[in-house]
């Protein structure tokens, strides 16, 4: 068997505010439905992050339920975990795989809810939705049931197991204290199928000789965001490119060579780096010859700002400038979006957890008077794992 591998679309991202680049995210996620009909794989599991909030837009629901409506009119069916922006943080509000599920059919477009693991002939597919660093206890339930069940399917005749989840591991993120989990914790599955992190990755455990496993060795996927959703993500696109996972299940022993990278087209990134005249005339060259407005992002000397500022008015779709001289951001168009936007890459390049800095600042800005409690509960929680997995 054949599967794909996405995730973090984040539909409904809205990124500077702009219309063009929520159409931009539309329009990734349209490509990758394209290409997977292209290749015809047997099915497509989705590791969370599918829309960028709770209460996506309807365009965005539309965006789903049109691309999803394709590949099941292929008979393609969908494995999706939530992520940390597809959940609700009141409970009592609705959520969007309840409509998908609704409009789609169980059968399907499929979730891990009671049930975490799904048989595909031979193969089985397991996860659970996203949990917080806090919530390591019930991570480590939930992996356990895993583990049970997997073994169970065994005896079954099942040969092969994914593992979806929408968690950071160990090593990718700024602190480890910071991730919800380590290869260690895992139980004996061939393909780990992640999201939340953005930047592409893989990696092989047989490669690793800290971490050994009695009967296969998994392989840890990070398939990527499916466009550029910060400053850093734009390198990384140039450097790694924006797409999903293609992986041969064929083969007994699953590595790296079973896996093929398939690629989208995103719009383009222009790193702004300008000491001189010569600098700035390659920079505007590069910008006129694009077929739609880049992005662009940079410092540039003191005598050309304001001629080049004119420019990245007239040949961008958002630019940030820094003078060299000065070091701090002197001309941007910003709004209340791209205001949140570099708050949370700031809170992210800091190590910290972004939803539980956001989550005390709204809780703070409604005056709600258990914030406090909310900031112990969390770190109560936070200590008590950092105990117990040093001891």
């Amino acid at each position: 068997m054949r599967f794909v591998h996405i995730a973090d679309t984040h539909l409904s991202n809205r990124q500077y505010g702009l219309d063009e680049r929520e159409k931009d995210i539309y329009n990734s996620f349209n490509q990758c439905i394209d290409k997977i009909i292209e290749l015809e794989p047997d099915f497509v599991v989705h590791s969370g992050d599918l829309f960028d909030r709770s209460n996506p837009s309807i365009n965005a629901m539309l965006t789903a339920i049109k691309g999803f409506e394709k590949l099941k009119e292929h008979k393609i069916p969908i494995y999706a975990i939530q992520g940390n922006h597809d959940m609700p943080r009141d409970i009592s509000k609705g959520k969007p795989f309840v409509v998908l599920k609704r409009v789609l059919g169980n059968e399907f477009f499929k979730t891990f809810g009671k049930e975490n693991c799904h048989n595909i002939g031979d193969i089985s597919v397991c996860g659970f939705d996203y949990y917080p660093v806090n919530k390591k206890p019930v991570i480590d339930e939930k992996l356990e049931e895993i583990e049970q069940k997997i073994n169970l399917n065994q005896n079954d005749g099942v040969k092969k197991s994914i593992l979806l989840m929408h968690q950071g591991f160990n090593g990718f993120l700024p602190l480890d204290e910071l991730c919800e989990v380590g290869i260690g914790d895992i139980p004996e599955v061939d393909y780990i199928a992640c999201g939340h992190i953005h930047k592409r990755s893989l990696v092989s455990y047989d490669e690793d000789s800290n971490h050994k496993f009695k009967t296969k060795s998994p392989l840890l996927a990070y398939s990527g965001s499916t466009d550029s959703l910060s400053e850093k993500e734009y390198y990384d696109y140039e450097k790694n490119g924006k797409g999903f996972y293609y992986v041969d299940f064929d083969n007994c022993d699953l590595d790296k060579n079973n896996i093929e990278k398939i690629n989208i087209k995103c719009r383009k990134f222009e790193k702004i780096d300008v000491d001189n005249q010569i600098d700035y005339n390659t920079l505007v060259n590069n910008l006129k010859s694009y077929d739609s407005k880049p992005i662009a992002i940079g410092k540039v000397c003191e005598e050309l700002y304001e001629p080049l500022k004119a420019k990245l008015n007239e040949h961008t779709l958002f630019y940030r400038l820094v003078r060299k001289s000065v070091e701090e951001i002197d001309i941007t168009n910003v709004n209340e979006t791209s205001i949140k936007q570099v708050f949370e890459d700031y809170v992210y390049s800091k190590g910290l957890d972004v939803n539980f800095v956001e989550n005390v600042h709204n809780k703070i800005n409604s005056e709600e008077e258990n914030y406090l409690e909310y900031v112990e509960d969390y770190y109560n929680e936070y200590v008590k794992n950092n105990i117990k997995n040093k001891g």
